[in-house]
């Protein structure tokens, strides 16, 4: 940041002047986007709320056509500023949100009905498919249940029926006993043991002690 006078009162300043402009184009972009939806959005009990019609692509494309040129300027502008401050990026996410809401809000039903006229369609046309589905579905979930019951059976079989316990298998709470009396009782402390011969504290290479020695360390000894 730039050592100058005041800098941080005009940063300040300046972020406070950018969050309304970009709050001026949003709302403008918001108004653009809902006001094209409410045009064209059918109204009452009209047949184009039931479904499409043919003047569909004219109701549903035509006035964000209309609107396309200015909120592609906008969009242009907002996108080449992204990487000056991250208040462009949230401006341009809240955008394309409002954008999609308003799409969905229009085109939903229509889509939907169309999906479930043409899955009607297809169970009324296609009946036999379908029960040929319906009968390899059946038979692969019979499958699944026959080897679930088998696996089932053979485990109770052979690992609960004939289990077979070992001894120590049995035994196992006079093992938890024996394990807390031994955690208890310490061990007991060898003796250390002090040989009066010399011949135990020499290496076996070295000469045998003459009877001087051997006096000499029965003195010292005692």
């Amino acid at each position: 940041m730039p050592d100058f006078a005041e800098c941080d009162v005009h940063l300040a300043r300046f972020r406070q002047c950018l969050s309304k402009a970009l709050n001026l184009i949003k709302t403008y972009m918001v108004n653009l986007l809902q006001q094209a939806s409410q045009q064209v959005q059918p109204k009452g009990n009209c047949k184009d709320a039931q479904g499409p019609s043919d003047n569909a692509f004219t109701l549903y494309y035509g006035k964000f056509r209309t609107n396309a040129p200015r909120v592609k300027l906008l969009m242009e502008q907002i996108e080449e500023r992204i990487d000056r401050s991250p208040e462009y990026q949230q401006l341009l996410n809240d955008c394309h949100q409002c954008y999609f809401n308003q799409r969905q809000l229009l085109l939903g039903p229509s889509v939907t009905t169309a999906v479930t006229e043409m899955a009607g369609h297809h169970v009324r046309d296609n009946s036999d498919e379908l029960r040929a589905f319906e009968t390899v579905a059946l038979q692969m979930l019979e499958d699944v249940q026959e080897r679930l019951v088998y696996r089932a059976h053979i485990y109770i079989q052979t690992d609960i029926q004939s289990y077979n316990p070992a001894p120590g298998d049995l035994a196992y709470p006079d093992k938890l006993e024996m394990m807390e009396t031994t955690e208890t009782i310490p061990a007991p402390a060898l003796p250390v043991k002090r040989s009066r011969s010399i011949n135990m504290l020499m290496p076996a290479w070295l000469p045998n002690p003459t009877e001087e020695e051997k006096e000499d360390s029965e003195a010292f000894h005692m």
